[in-house]
């Protein structure tokens, strides 16, 4: 973070107080840990899970989490999710019935609006996930035309046969 990381760290301490956060032991700290890896399990037995990872500037964290909200009740769909707030990364999941296929396209829809807003608030379309086939579509929104052309003229040189990863971003 930077120079002014004490400081910043100071401050996102004193909200979490103000907001009833507190710090924890290490015993609350691996009952949290254990609460969070069950997560995923959880709601994917709640139906298919449609799911992305973004990441926004730490200061824009709640403006994030307002947008998925908006956006949640204008497509009328529950996104459920989770972050590492730390590092501004968080985890967007809309579970849909297992057998039907229009609401999936309906939840795709709505995750490409939030990786979006995650954009626009000076964020990435990926925060730990990569890029793969899923998101291949935003990758010119986040880079420059000058950027993408030379990754992939890299991609070029250490791939001549286009043999490594087939069809993805790079």
């Amino acid at each position: 973070m930077g120079p002014h990381a004490a400081g910043s760290l100071a401050s996102l301490l004193e909200v979490c107080r103000a907001h009833l956060g507190e710090t924890t032991t290490g015993t609350e700290a691996q009952l949290l840990l254990r609460t969070r890896q069950r997560v995923n399990p959880a709601l994917n037995a709640s139906g298919l899970t449609a799911s992305c990872d973004v990441a926004v500037p730490l200061n824009c964290l709640s403006d994030m989490f307002a947008e998925i909200q908006d956006l949640s009740r204008a497509h009328n769909l529950q996104v459920n999710t989770f972050a590492h707030a730390g590092d501004g990364n968080l985890h967007p999941s809309v579970a849909v019935p297992h057998d039907d296929p229009r609401m999936l396209q309906v939840a795709e829809q709505l995750l490409d609006r939030i990786t979006e807003a995650a954009l626009a608030l000076g964020g990435v379309i990926s925060g730990e996930h990569g890029i793969g086939s899923l998101k291949r579509h935003h990758l010119d929104a986040q880079f420059a035309g000058a950027t993408r052309s030379l990754q992939l003229q890299l991609k070029n040189c250490l791939d001549p046969n286009r043999i490594l990863t087939p069809g993805r971003g790079v």
